[in-house]
């Protein structure tokens, strides 16, 4: 058994990664194909459009065999630790296993020559990590977000020392957050189209559709404990939130140098759900598989993962014995919880028949 693995979050899925799937697979010569895939609350602190499930059951109409959840702790962090708690799942798949992800460069030679020359200075404190690695390669730069990500799985593959395998594919299309009309049109720009009107979803959630929640737990509950809050912030946030101002108006108006968009966004989230430095701390390195849907195909990686005494967690009812796993499946929990409030449909656990065939029909 060799298993491609791809991190997502396929938010929505879309012809690009319709094509990376099925063109990494054809490429490494895989046999099942494993796509950790982000929850219910998101990287770049953004709410995914649609449900977890939904999205993994397309992933599945795609070609995947498996699709599990990429833990929030990781799916909600930045770019280093998304990257590391993807990787480190990777790592620990006791099968042969290749990682594949998509660059703008395209070439994974390339990619370790930059990683190669990146000094091992500290980059200066509010300077993001791609500008960093922008201003100080020697050869060569990343073309864009997805080399920035890229470099962070490669960083993160080498901290592991594992023998497993990586793959890149050059990424086509629309750059990062590019909306032109293109055959491969970027998640970003399907998002603004179906904001819009110009393209159809069912039920979609965005963050404003949370904006309420997220004001009550800033003006309620002391965010100093907060992952992602320094001193300061939190009056910041106290002083610029107005009853009528909007949450894209509020996270830009809070926005420094220091404070990125998205890092406003993730604080936010990081507060509405209660994870906590101390939570932080505790739970980086966590590594469990929690299936969302699979395949008959998909059943053949998890009979091998029992068969290893992998930390599945295939239901609720029986709560993993160790104890990391159970406090970080606290979050899992709760980002569903909210999420499906506020989707107004029967929380995760009332949709655990995840076996589904290959044109997402319950079997």
């Amino acid at each position: 058994m060799h298993v491609l693995v791809i991190i997502a979050e396929y938010n929505p899925f879309h012809e690009g990664h319709l094509y990376h799937l099925n063109q990494a697979k054809e490429e490494t010569g895989a046999s099942h194909v494993l796509v950790l895939m982000g929850g219910n609350f998101l990287q770049r602190g953004d709410v995914a459009i649609q449900d977890k499930f939904k999205r993994a059951r397309r992933a599945l109409e795609g070609g995947a065999d498996l699709v599990a959840e990429l833990p929030f702790i990781y799916a909600s962090s930045w770019a280093r630790e998304f990257a590391q708690g993807g990787v480190r799942i990777f790592q620990s798949l006791p099968m042969e296993a290749t990682l594949s992800f998509g660059s703008e460069t395209g070439e994974l030679e390339e990619l370790i020559s930059m990683l190669d020359s990146i000094p091992n200075h500290k980059r200066a404190p509010k300077e993001s990590y791609g500008s960093f690695v922008r201003k100080n390669l020697v050869h060569s730069s990343p073309k864009g977000a997805n080399d920035v990500l890229g470099l962070e799985y490669l960083r993160a593959w080498r901290k592991g020392g594992s023998n497993k395998h990586l793959h890149t594919l050059k990424r086509l299309g629309q750059a990062y957050h590019d909306d032109r009309e293109h055959s491969f049109p970027s998640a970003t720009s399907l998002r603004k189209k179906i904001k819009e009107g110009k393209q159809s979803l069912a039920n979609p959630l965005f963050l404003e559709d949370f904006q309420e929640m997220i004001y009550g737990a800033v003006l309620t509950r002391d965010m100093s404990s907060t992952y992602g809050a320094i001193e300061g912030i939190q009056h910041r946030l106290l002083s610029l939130l107005t009853p009528r101002i909007s949450i894209h108006e509020y996270v830009e108006a809070c926005s420094t140098k220091r404070y990125r968009p998205a890092t406003i966004r993730r604080l936010l989230l990081h507060h509405l759900l209660h994870y906590t430095k101390e939570d932080h701390n505790k739970l980086q390195g966590t590594v469990y598989l929690r299936p969302l849907a699979y395949t008959k195909k998909g059943t053949e990686v998890l009979r091998a993962l029992k068969q290893a005494d992998y930390p599945l967690v295939s239901s609720l009812q029986y709560p993993p014995e160790d104890e990391k796993i159970r406090a970080s499946l606290v979050f899992d929990i709760k980002a569903s919880k909210l999420y499906q409030f506020k989707a107004g449909g029967d929380w995760e656990e009332y949709k655990r028949n995840l076996l589904y065939d290959t044109r997402g029909n319950k079997e």
